[in-house]
């Protein structure tokens, strides 16, 4: 191709990148192509950054696009497009996971704004959802005090289904990048649950429960860290 064929065809890629409209399978040749024009001269390497921000405009624009659908792509391809190309789906990979993150603490901040009766089923329904997937540290955006005072104010189902959770699925929290924070968001939870006190004599009992079952999900997970601290210490 001459360089006028080649300019053309770069100035309507650089049309498509400003408008971010195109589907999650043209990522990697839209990536490839790019970096073609970058490594032949037609484009500086500031364009890698124009790269980035485009791809994620149109992950944000295909409803079909997350950050699962992304690694899969990634693995598929493996190293047909190169290091570089990969290297550039690692950020956007990287990217959309902290998008999904904020999107995620935004929903789980709305939904539990208001605490009543029945939050404690609502939120350890979410945490029962959350400890079977790949993200269980997203059980950590839900506030301590508003895991308490769901307990406070609930009902005997509510602090019943609190109970069941902490007595069986927190014990399965297995994120070893956040044991530790897990730990000290549980002791935050019990804190506040002796602050608040209880109003009923059942209600007492019931979160004396809480309790119980909160110190040995405690053990459980220091236990853990300690393991995975010194697993990782044995491989430095």
């Amino acid at each position: 191709m001459e360089d006028s064929e080649v300019e053309l065809l770069a100035n309507k890629l650089k049309n498509m990148l400003a408008k971010g409209q195109y589907s999650q399978e043209w990522f990697y040749k839209i990536i490839g192509f790019s970096l073609d024009l970058i490594n032949l001269g037609f484009w500086d390497e500031s364009y890698r950054e124009k790269l980035l921000d485009s791809l994620r405009l149109a992950a944000n624009h295909d409803p079909k696009c997350d950050a699962a659908a992304l690694r899969q792509e990634r693995d598929n391809f493996n190293d047909f497009y190169g290091t570089d190309a990969n290297l550039i789906m690692d950020k956007l990979i990287t990217e959309v996971e902290q998008d999904e993150r904020e999107r995620d603490l935004n929903r789980i901040s709305f939904e539990f704004s208001i605490v009543d009766q029945n939050t404690g089923k609502t939120i350890s329904a979410f945490f029962e959802e959350v400890i079977k997937s790949e993200h269980q540290n997203r059980i950590l955006n839900v506030p301590a005090e508003t895991v308490a005072m769901s307990t406070y104010v609930g009902t005997a189902d509510s602090q019943n289904s609190l109970h069941s959770f902490f007595h069986t699925g927190m014990k399965r929290y297995r994120d070893k990048h956040s044991l530790n924070e897990a730990v000290g968001w549980l002791k935050k939870i019990d804190a506040q649950l002796v602050k608040m006190g209880s109003k009923s004599r059942m209600g007492g009992l019931r979160t004396k429960w809480i309790r119980n079952d909160i110190k040995e999900a405690i053990e459980t997970l220091s236990e853990r860290a300690q393991c995975a601290s010194t697993e990782s210490d044995a491989v430095m």
